[in-house]
């Protein structure tokens, strides 16, 4: 239903809002370490992008 659709919807922007707010966090983080990423940093922060773009999708999906 419309209303099911909404709500899944709404999950899924808080759960981006919260992606985004990690990310941001993160790098923040990153930048008080005067912007030295490790390897392991790199990764997450990748997988953290493909998390983002994921739910987009995701988003974008439940919309159409």
């Amino acid at each position: 239903s419309l209303k099911n659709n909404d709500k899944q919807t709404s999950n899924h922007q808080l759960i981006r809002e919260q992606l985004v707010k990690q990310k941001r966090l993160f790098t923040e983080r990153l930048d008080e370490q005067n912007g030295i990423f490790s390897a392991t940093d790199e990764r997450r922060l990748i997988e953290m992008d493909e998390a983002i773009e994921a739910i987009d999708l995701a988003i974008d999906y439940q919309n159409n």
